[in-house]
């Protein structure tokens, strides 16, 4: 809420046939990988422009490519150029923060499929390469891995 009123030069992007982009749906593929998601929220400035906003409870991601998955998707859904994205992370502990907007533009539809091809190949093989680290007390998994427990030191 504090954010929303601290940015009222945004707009929630309005999207013709489905209202305002707001928990936006989305499939699509790279190469033969089907991808579905939400997009939290699309906002469009004075000038047009538009930014993607992905809300994060906890931390702030380390990379961009969950915004290029969705600026892809909302690309192919609606023609429509897409440059900018943003986190807006720490929402649960109240002291909530932003990166500045992302030029997701050195993300192309080829290398995302590149980077889902070769996770697919992975998973159908079974191949898992362990990376243990402090992610490993929130893995789904962590009670079948023999690398869990080099992360308690």
């Amino acid at each position: 809420v504090q954010w929303r009123l601290q940015n009222t030069q945004l707009d929630i992007y309005t999207i013709n046939g489905f209202g305002p982009a707001i928990e936006v749906p989305f499939e699509l593929s790279f190469g033969t990988v089907p991808v579905h998601g939400y997009i939290d929220r699309i906002f469009v400035d004075q000038l047009g422009t538009l930014l993607i906003v992905d809300l994060k409870t906890g931390n702030k991601p380390k990379t961009d490519e969950q915004l290029a998955v969705y600026r892809a998707a909302m690309q192919a859904a609606l023609g429509r150029e897409f440059r900018w994205g943003m986190y807006l992370w720490g929402l649960k502990t109240g002291a909530a923060s932003q990166t500045p907007p992302i030029d997701l533009t050195h993300w192309t539809n080829e290398k995302l499929a590149g980077m889902y091809q070769q996770a697919d190949f992975l998973i159908n093989n079974g191949i898992f390469i362990p990376q243990p680290g402090a992610n490993c007390w929130a893995c789904g998994v962590k009670a079948h891995c023999d690398y869990v427990k080099s992360t308690y030191i």
